[in-house]
């Protein structure tokens, strides 16, 4: 019976004890005319700070912040990405006109705003309109894109002599051609590629090559995904192609690399072409600086005349 007692009278103690601080507080409030001053509510924001472990101004009911409703914090939205609009004249645009079928000037300046958009310098090497290859020809009707079955008649007409550099042999046929075949004996012995045709993707590359069967096989496939650098390298010494198809990135890594030589180059086709996304290989910053970097790079210092040499397709 004594556990009981105690614990009877220590409740009895908290009770009266309670009532005093009460009594106490209130008298207290009275005392000061029933309001607080400014070092009150500073002992009570303090009080607060303590309790919340956060310092500011006590919210009351109803009152919000610039964090959100209640004092609490509200949740950040992601911002969603704006996608640029399709500008006509720039590189995605639907409504761009097919370069290639333009006039030499147009091409020329296209090549010019390309290389610009690339280093951002005006004063960029400058083509002369001689160098553009093909113009006005080849084409399937007003607005419409050149097609890759009509690149073969394309190299036949552009490169001399193109039983001996494309081909690489000489046939009897090809004999009463040439005029009893000494050009194209003397092209069919040099070895070296004639054409390169740069494309944008490796798909594009395989359609292209594909479309090439009529000359010396095999046709050069100089992109990553059909082999490695090694590879490349060796069929270049072993099967000497005349044509070869490539990526402008790995074909800069096959001429540092001394495999790929341009001392006979005829011609450089650059593929225009759109695909599903309407991107051609100027369409995209990184290939269109692959594609300028080894245009400036490698092709102009190293090809002894480029006169008549380039052709949009």
């Amino acid at each position: 019976m004594g556990k009981p007692q105690k614990r009877s009278r220590a409740l009895d103690y908290l009770k009266d004890a309670t009532k005093e601080i009460k009594e106490r507080e209130e008298a207290e409030f009275e005392s000061r005319g029933g309001g607080g001053d400014d070092d009150d509510w500073g002992e009570f924001e303090e009080h607060a700070v303590a309790l919340d472990g956060a310092a500011g101004p006590i919210l009351g009911e109803g009152d919000t912040d610039d964090e959100g409703e209640q004092g609490e914090e509200a949740p950040k939205k992601k911002k969603k990405k704006k996608m640029k609009a399709c500008n006509a004249d720039g590189w995605w645009g639907h409504s761009r006109s097919f370069v290639q079928c333009e006039d030499a000037e147009a091409q020329v300046n296209f090549l010019m705003k390309a290389t610009v958009s690339v280093d951002g310098e005006e004063d960029a090497l400058a083509f002369p309109e001689e160098t553009m290859a093909g113009v006005g020809k080849f084409l399937r009707g007003e607005g419409e894109a050149r097609d890759v079955m009509d690149l073969p008649r394309a190299l036949k007409e552009l490169v001399p002599d193109w039983p001996g550099n494309l081909k690489g042999e000489v046939s009897k046929k090809d004999l009463k051609k040439q005029n009893g075949g000494g050009a194209s004996a003397a092209s069919a012995a040099k070895k070296g590629v004639r054409v390169l045709v740069l494309c944008n993707s490796a798909q594009r590359c395989v359609e292209v090559s594909k479309a090439l069967s009529d000359f010396k096989q095999p046709v050069g496939k100089f992109y990553a995904k059909h082999s490695h650098v090694p590879e490349q390298l060796r069929l270049i010494k072993d099967k000497d192609p005349r044509v070869c198809v490539g990526a402008p990135a790995r074909c800069s890594t096959l001429i540092a690399k001394g495999g790929l030589k341009l001392d006979d180059l005829q011609l450089i086709v650059i593929d225009m072409h759109r695909d599903s996304k309407n991107a051609d290989i100027f369409t995209q910053l990184p290939s269109r600086k692959d594609l300028l970097n080894l245009v400036y790079n490698d092709i102009v210092p190293k090809v002894p005349d480029v006169e008549g040499k380039i052709l949009l397709f």
